[in-house]
């Protein structure tokens, strides 16, 4: 993000990337022999999130008296006070919503300026939400990064998240990242804070959603000493609607449901008697009559056949 601050730029690059960018444009400001320098304030201010629709009634009382909140645009950013320090204020925010970043000039002030908001009616104290939690774990585990700490932090959140908040998808998400991830982080705590969220969406949750649910827990659970997971796989089997969801299922999500079920509640000779009573045979049945056209049609990979074959056996 860039901003036109008079005799300079302010700009914000993503965290990320912050080392090779600035790297990157100081070697464009020494090929360009132009009297132009760059500052990277890092440590030299700290920043403080607003976010939410709430978030300007929260400001505008910090701010000096006259500022004109209705003229203060999304992406834009001004040199202003908060209550009285001084801050550069950005109107913008990772979560999409509308909000402000405050850039603190001097960090012994940070805390300050954090606890003049914190005594808005309203305004609360809060960490990665649903939604970021999903799509930081699940970013982590995508491009392979063993980072326990960074798993630890996210395992932390999340736990916290009320169960109202977690969106089918997200919870997918996130129980995929943590069955996969290969920090040495032991996920049970996520699994065991997220089953009640898991159980309240059972019926809102997508084929795709159910597979890598199911899929998650029963990894999970082959990898630990964890009690079965009765309660997510109950949810799901009384879901309504679930045979119709099946058959737009994708031949992969049919073998993870296939797999899951299979793996936790065989016994050998077909279902054990706590997944005949959880209705897990209802499940096996919805994806075998889901599998019948995907076969037919010659869309399922050896691999997605023989575990369909290996757990379709236990009807």
């Amino acid at each position: 993000m860039l901003a036109n601050a008079g005799d300079y730029v302010y700009m914000v690059v993503n965290g990320a990337c912050k080392v090779g960018d600035m790297a990157h444009l100081q070697a464009l400001l020494d090929a360009s022999g132009m009297d132009v320098q760059m500052h990277y304030q890092g440590d030299d201010a700290t920043l403080v999130a607003l976010q939410g629709a709430g978030a300007p009634g929260v400001l505008l009382p910090l701010l000096p008296d006259g500022f004109d909140m209705t003229r203060f645009a999304f992406m834009t950013g001004v040199d202003t006070s908060v209550g009285g320090y001084a801050c550069r204020v950005t109107r913008c925010g990772y979560t999409g919503e509308d909000g402000f970043e405050i850039a603190v000039a001097d960090p012994a002030n940070g805390v300050a300026v954090a606890e003049l908001l914190l005594g808005s009616e309203g305004c609360e104290p809060c960490g990665l939400g649903a939604r970021d939690s999903a799509a930081l774990a699940w970013s982590l585990a995508t491009v392979g990064r063993a980072c326990r700490p960074a798993f630890e932090a996210v395992a932390a959140g999340a736990a916290r998240v009320p169960a109202a908040q977690w969106s089918p998808q997200a919870l997918a998400n996130v129980l995929w990242a943590f069955a996969t991830q290969r920090s040495g982080y032991g996920p049970g705590r996520v699994f065991d804070a997220l089953e009640d969220a898991v159980v309240a969406k059972a019926d809102a949750l997508a084929s795709r959603d159910v597979a890598t649910v199911l899929w998650a827990y029963a990894a999970r659970r082959r990898l630990s000493e964890a009690p079965r997971p009765d309660a997510v796989f109950g949810a799901v089997a009384r879901s309504p609607g679930l045979a119709a969801r099946l058959r737009g299922a994708s031949p992969q999500s049919l073998a993870n449901v296939a797999w899951a079920v299979a793996a936790l509640y065989a016994d050998g000779g077909g279902l054990d008697d706590a997944g005949q009573a959880l209705g897990l045979d209802a499940v096996l049945a919805a994806v075998a009559d889901a599998a019948v056209p995907v076969a037919r049609a010659g869309r399922l990979e050896a691999r997605q056949l023989a575990t369909l074959a290996l757990s379709l056996i236990h009807i």
